[in-house]
């Protein structure tokens, strides 16, 4: 009987083991501009989607829905794949539909437990052509993103990423790099918010650079769903007006 009495208190152990994991609530990447450096449990599919309204300087652009599917291949890597599906365009009279391109990466943890206070990950990937003749790049444009998190306690956290990406305009790959810096902020154990600088040395190939200033909410619906809206403002005259969103996120 020792033996039954053994296993028994293994098979408990084990199933009080996957019961914690499985609490972890889910932690997703939108819809701020910063990416973090969490990677999805292992053995989860998470879906992560919106829309973006943006205006200013008589434009604007509609893009949903945004996509972003991750999945883990351990603790510490997660593969990634991401399309802003279809996009809307307008100013000056004209209007500009159709099909984004696509992207694939990865993200993985470089330096960190969840506990502790510092943690470094990075993130690569790239663009797929298969968008519409009027918004692909018609190249396979790299991005690679340097993300860290520092934890300012139970309720404060500060992250940011540095960015180096090489996209594509009318045939020519120029250089492109960003950064961003957020301070995130928990009301409750269901709802947090956010307030968050990003830039971009230039968005086009001739163009200036860019910079932003934008902040969020994400309440969690349960352990594997949250809803999340945003709102921002370009900070110089190159940079888009205003923007808001709303989106979800699941984990199954």
């Amino acid at each position: 009987m020792r033996w039954k009495e053994r296993w028994g208190w293994l098979i408990l152990g084990v199933t009080m083991a996957a019961s914690v994991v499985a609490a972890e609530p889910i932690a997703p990447d939108r819809p701020d501009f910063t990416d973090g450096t969490l990677i999805v449990s292992p053995g989860y599919l998470q879906v992560e989607g919106g829309v973006t309204r943006s205006q200013g300087g008589g434009t604007s652009e509609t893009v949903l829905p945004e996509l972003t599917l991750r999945f883990a291949v351990s603790e510490e890597m997660e593969l990634r794949f991401g399309w802003d599906g279809w996009s809307e365009q307008s100013g000056g009279g004209d209007v500009v539909r159709g099909i984004n391109d696509m992207s694939v990466g990865a993200k993985a943890l470089l330096l960190g437990e969840e506990a502790q206070p510092l943690r470094i990950g990075v993130l690569a990937a790239t663009s797929v052509p298969i968008g519409s003749s009027s918004l692909t790049s018609d190249a396979w444009d790299p991005l690679v993103k340097l993300l860290w998190s520092y934890s300012l306690g139970d309720d404060y956290q500060l992250s940011g990423n540095l960015v180096a990406a090489r996209p594509t305009e009318n045939g020519v790959h120029y250089a492109q790099r960003a950064q961003s810096l957020e301070l995130g902020a928990d009301l409750s154990e269901q709802t947090s918010i956010y307030l968050e600088y990003f830039g971009m040395s230039r968005e086009t190939l001739d163009g200036p650079s860019t910079h932003y200033l934008d902040m969020g909410l994400t309440t969690l619906l349960s352990e594997d769903s949250s809803i999340d809206v945003r709102f921002g403002k370009g900070l110089n005259r190159a940079a888009s007006g205003w923007f808001s969103g709303v989106g979800m996120a699941m984990r199954f």
